[in-house]
């Protein structure tokens, strides 16, 4: 299913500020670097905490597959 489809129906997240990419390392057949990058700058959650210290506003995950060669 596309991710739209899930974004749409949380209501906080917004697929706008969501970013995915796949790579390939150049010579590296069997292996897929993931990328989810969200901004969630625009989440209300920022302006509740005044004074304290807060994560970064860009939540990043990335993940390596193997695609093949087991």
């Amino acid at each position: 299913m596309h991710r739209r489809s899930h974004l749409s129906q949380d209501g906080l997240l917004n697929d706008d500020y969501l970013n995915v990419t796949v790579d390939q390392p150049e010579g590296e057949d069997s292996i897929l670097t993931v990328t989810v990058s969200y901004d969630a700058s625009q989440l209300p959650v920022w302006n509740l905490y005044g004074g304290l210290p807060l994560p970064e506003r860009t939540i990043k995950r990335q993940s390596v597959i193997r695609t093949g060669g087991f």
